[in-house]
């Protein structure tokens, strides 16, 4: 698969624990994620740009809920637990957008953020935001969350959620985290991300 841009699982390391985000000056998605690791990651999902992404306020459901690719453990398969979320508050600053992104802690624990950049085009969308804190380990570290995506009336398509580690300080409980420049991709595997509001809501 390639593209273009355009249970607390501690073995896997993925159940990180983030804070919710603060709000920063706008930066470009290049400006926070380095290059290589955008090139790495967009051969597996896509990477949307454009500042006229479309309206994708709503609850979600990532049901069956299936690790697609872990960078340091490329043969590694995994099935979580359906994870739910939500999109709320898209507004216009300027000349980028912003919307608030809250999960259900089952993937990142307090997996959320108010000031969550959108970008994208048509149907098509990329979220993303970084986070620096404390895992409870004692390791420091700066992580970012990427969600790609198609907006339909039935919620959203071909949808994939990044986490990725850009860095993190040396501790002796070093295995309890991802490594440093890694990203895991969590995805749908039957390809819906379904809309958990009424039809009169869409």
């Amino acid at each position: 698969m390639s593209f273009k841009k355009g249970n607390a699982v501690w073995g896997l390391g993925l159940m990180i624990i983030f804070t919710a985000c603060k709000k920063d000056n706008f930066k470009e998605i290049n400006q926070l994620i380095p290059e290589k690791m955008l090139d790495e990651i967009s051969q597996h999902m896509p990477i949307y740009e454009g500042n006229t992404p479309p309206k994708i306020e709503g609850n979600y459901i990532i049901s069956p809920c299936e690790l697609l690719y872990c960078s340091n453990q490329p043969d590694l398969e995994y099935t979580f637990d359906d994870y739910t979320f939500k999109f709320y508050n898209q507004k216009k600053i300027n000349n980028y957008q912003t919307i608030t992104f809250v999960g259900d802690n089952s993937l990142m624990r307090i997996d959320s953020c108010d000031y969550t950049y959108i970008m994208g085009k048509e149907n098509h969308f990329t979220a993303y935001y970084t986070i620096k804190e404390n895992h409870f380990s004692g390791v420091k570290y700066k992580a970012a969350v990427l969600i790609s995506g198609t907006k339909i009336p039935q919620g959203i398509t071909d949808m994939y959620l990044a986490i990725l580690i850009l860095k993190k300080s040396n501790s002796m409980n070093d295995d309890f985290m991802m490594p440093e420049k890694s990203f895991r991709i969590i995805y749908d595997k039957d390809n819906l991300v379904e809309s958990l509001d009424t039809a009169e809501t869409l």
